[in-house]
């Protein structure tokens, strides 16, 4: 086991009155080292528990005490691997405080190339190439393939108006659509995503791929990509380990059935309790694979599978779903049909709906909205950010 940094140890912070031990501090330097590698190289239980010796009844309190601050975003499987180091397997109370304390803690997504704060909400850009999307198809499109030229320009106009993400996707899922093979599917976004991963504007920007083949995902994460975006809640079961072996970002996205159907009989019997216990259950799958709460987002699948009246019921449900999953939330609503239900208007007239559903996600929770509209959107976001810290703070308002 490697020594524990000096940034793990958390100085001279006082628990109970007195100072840990120098062999107490050590100790929860192990436990701190074995959450880095147990997230990391997906080891499980067994490396926690050969380090059960070192656990004294002062180590349980520091532990306790420093832990959920130190090292925000732990999963359950190293929640339920501490408690057991600490003998606390019995005490469900501690093992609940515990979880709720670090998973509150997470303030950043981890992925491949490092993290991304979401102290504040981000905007995803979504960057279609290909022929038949919703809303956008084929403006990325060109006679013999993906139009790199337009696809590049198209990103750095949106990085430019400050979105956070970029996610490229080759394959529409939109109700009804026709499922395109793996190989297709790479043909259109492989030459997107490598230009933007070598593009000295672009290659700073955490980069996603849009899909639900671990095939496509593999490929896309060795090109330049840091993030998957699964829409279909890991419908691909060879998803979890490309998704571990690459560290990569995760977004859960809740779909029952395939796209070319799921509009077909539509039941639930508790919409929000529904969607909850179907991502919580995704999300304990990837956990279980190795994969941290801290690289998962999750996504409540607007407009998949949905009725319009559901669809806008989930656009403010960020919160809940944080609660019960553990994982912060992407909200995608921009320019769905639901939009159009409710306003009368046509896809390429939904900017001021997709930007009003915007501000309601965030403001019920959504760490991360994914969008079309990405200079709207974001000025919208700042001036709302602004309003509310004017109504905290009367008379101190600071626009940017």
């Amino acid at each position: 086991m490697a020594s524990t940094p000096s940034s793990l140890l958390p100085g001279r912070q006082i628990v109970h009155g007195t100072e840990p031990s120098k062999a107490t501090q050590v100790g929860v330097g192990r436990i701190a080292n074995m959450h880095v590698h147990v997230i990391r190289r997906g080891t499980g239980l067994a490396a926690v528990r050969r380090h059960r010796g070192c656990c004294t009844s002062e180590l349980r309190r520091y532990a306790a005490s420093w832990l959920p601050r130190a090292l925000g975003g732990l999963d359950s499987i190293f929640i339920t691997s501490l408690c057991e180091v600490l003998g606390s397997t019995g005490n469900a109370e501690y093992h609940r405080s515990m979880t709720a304390q670090t998973q509150a803690a997470a303030t950043s997504w981890v992925h491949t190339r490092g993290e991304l704060a979401i102290e504040s909400a981000r905007v995803m850009a979504i960057v279609n190439v290909t022929p038949d999307s919703f809303s956008d198809g084929g403006e990325l499109w060109g006679a013999d393939g993906p139009a790199l030229r337009q696809a590049l320009f198209r990103c750095r106009q949106a990085v430019a108006c400050g979105a956070d993400i970029l996610d490229v996707g080759g394959e529409s899922t939109r109700p009804g659509a026709e499922p395109v093979s793996p190989d297709q599917e790479a043909m259109r976004v492989l030459p997107v995503v490598r230009a933007i991963a070598g593009d000295p504007q672009l290659a700073h920007v955490p980069l996603s791929i849009d899909t639900r083949r671990a095939l496509v995902a593999d490929q896309a994460l060795r090109a330049g990509a840091c993030i998957v975006n699964d829409i279909s809640g890991l419908a691909d079961p060879a998803m979890l380990d490309v998704v571990a072996s690459h560290n990569a970002g995760l977004v859960l996205g809740h779909l029952r059935g395939e796209p070319q159907t799921m509009q077909h009989g539509i039941a639930f019997t508790d919409l929000l309790g529904d969607v909850a216990q179907e991502l919580c259950q995704r999300v304990e799958a990837a956990v279980a694979a190795g994969i941290s709460r801290s690289q998962i987002l999750v996504d409540p699948g607007i407009g998949f599978g949905k009725t319009a009246a559901q669809s806008a019921a989930l656009v403010g449900c960020a919160a809940e779903l944080r609660r019960r999953t553990g994982c912060h939330v992407l909200i995608g609503a921009s320019r769905k049909s639901f939009l159009g239900a409710l306003t009368g208007r046509p896809v390429d007239q939904r900017e001021l709906a997709s930007v009003v559903a915007a501000v309601h996600a965030v403001a019920r929770g959504a760490a991360v909205v994914r969008v079309h509209d990405v200079a709207p959107t974001v000025e919208a976001l700042a001036l709302a950010a602004a309003l509310r810290r004017a109504d905290e703070h009367p008379g101190r308002l600071h626009l940017q």
